[in-house]
């Protein structure tokens, strides 16, 4: 993958206000381009309709093949374990010792969260297809950069069993999971890879494309050692910290990009 990033398609928003601006009712594209009603709960008279339009044709979907490595942010403290055991779904890392870099309330939000007839999300290891998005946002600006790494993962996970692509956060509301093959066609590439998700004009199309651009791959119970490839270093600090814990035949590649280059802007 390359962190260069293509815009995101625009979005116009026609909106009809009233007293509660939560209280809306989106429409969304589903996978072959027909409009899907995509309700959230209402509290009190329901008060906005907010209709998605597309000024520009859909883009491409993100293909099997252009995916050159998936990502799991790490706490450096962390990848000497990681390697040697392999990427812990959230409950199987609760059972040992280990840095973290979550946010509490999004993993309590993340804990009721059902993926399958017998899988919850905390079940599932979890890697993103754009290392570049709000989680990697948060993390740079709450937590010492020297302390964060991106490790990046082999897409050969993707033919492990049981395997769930999300279109988007998995802990927000009307997040779809699919198999891959047709989660990764519900995925627009150029929002997905998108530089930013910013758009101040129009909170809901913000709010929407952020969470786009934190579509996960879940993976069920553990991803396994063979499956890391390397890792991407905000700086040097990182890179020397990381080669000596990394493994054999693993790179550490300096990469500023996916942790936002020190900026602000997102």
């Amino acid at each position: 993958m390359s962190y260069a990033g293509s815009p995101p398609v625009k979005l116009a928003l026609v909106t009809r206000f009233g007293e509660n601006w939560p209280n809306r009712t989106i429409v969304r594209l589903d996978v072959l381009g027909r409009w899907k009603h995509s309700a959230q709960p209402a509290h009190g008279r329901c008060a906005i309709d907010a209709v998605y339009e597309l000024l520009s044709r859909r883009g491409p979907p993100v293909l099997r093949a252009e995916i050159g490595e998936l990502f799991y942010i790490a706490p450096v403290a962390n990848v000497r374990g990681i390697v040697t055991t392999g990427i812990l779904s959230h409950n199987h890392a609760a059972r040992i010792r280990h840095a973290s870099v979550a946010m509490e309330v999004i993993q309590e939000r993340r804990s009721h969260v059902r993926v399958s007839a017998t899988r919850m999300l905390h079940d599932h290891a979890n890697l993103y297809i754009c290392g570049r998005n709000a989680m990697m946002f948060h993390v740079v600006h709450n937590n010492p950069i020297d302390g964060v790494c991106l490790l990046r993962v082999s897409p050969e996970v993707l033919d492990l069993e049981d395997v769930v692509v999300t279109d988007g956060n998995a802990s927000s509301y009307g997040t779809r999971f699919d198999p891959p093959l047709v989660g990764l066609a519900n995925l627009d590439s150029a929002r997905v890879h998108a530089r930013y998700w910013r758009d101040p004009d129009n909170p809901v199309a913000q709010s929407e494309h952020k969470r786009v651009k934190a579509a996960e791959v879940l993976v069920p119970d553990i991803i396994p050692p063979t499956f890391i490839l390397g890792a991407y270093a905000p700086n040097g600090i990182v890179k020397a910290a990381l080669e000596p814990v990394i493994g054999r035949g693993r790179d550490v590649t300096i990469a500023r990009y996916p942790f936002f280059d020190g900026s602000g802007w997102y």
